[in-house]
């Protein structure tokens, strides 16, 4: 959560591009990082210049590209473009150019789009499908993307809350499950916290 030492470890890393003449990719990672770190732009503008490096890096450097259609697809999401986010993630997704981050990345944001889609819904049993959906896309995080460690307990908190939502007997057990796996793996992060908290456990 360190913005600022962040900044400062990517600005450094663009001059070691070109002092130490790392390879320009690094340069690149800096780019969007330096863009998604920069909190004075958003909406409309993020994902222009989101599109804008994505195209700038799609044939040279593509899994810099598909990290910056999967902050698109996030954008969409916070703006309530829940059907264009799909879309954007589900082509990362069948791509095939996507690494191992991106590729999380992707099914993170499917599962928010249909949790969100869960939550605005108020007719319960198709919300139930819609939480189904949002748990088996985090759930992919969880079990498939292991190494993506900034991604999985935060999926870990969404498939379980996806879970607790179904309203189901079994969904609900599973999603308790969850929590006491979140916490033997990842006992200090704050998503544990949450989750301990909007589940009641003790």
């Amino acid at each position: 959560q360190d913005v600022a030492g962040a900044k400062a470890a990517y600005q450094q890393l663009t001059k070691a591009v070109l002092d130490l003449g790392l390879p320009e990719r690094w340069a690149r990672e800096s780019e969007l990082a330096l863009l998604l770190l920069d909190t004075s732009v958003k909406g409309k503008e993020l994902e222009v210049k989101l599109a804008g490096l994505a195209e700038k890096n799609i044939d040279q450097y593509p899994t810099v590209a598909s990290r910056a259609n999967v902050e698109i697809g996030n954008a969409m999401v916070e703006a309530t473009q829940y059907d264009k986010a799909e879309r954007f993630f589900k082509k990362i997704v069948i791509s095939g150019a996507a690494d191992d981050l991106t590729l999380a990345s992707a099914y993170s944001g499917l599962g928010d789009v249909w949790f969100r889609r869960g939550l605005d819904n108020e007719d319960l049993e198709v919300a139930r499908v819609q939480y189904h959906d949002a748990a088996l896309n985090h759930l992919r995080v969880v079990v498939m993307h292991k190494d993506a460690v900034s991604l999985v307990p935060r999926s870990h908190y969404y498939a379980a809350m996806a879970l607790h939502r179904m309203n189901e007997e079994l969904a609900r057990l599973q999603s308790r499950q969850l929590a006491s796996r979140l916490e033997r793996h990842y006992g200090k992060s704050s998503w544990t916290a949450r989750l301990k908290q909007d589940l009641n456990l003790r």
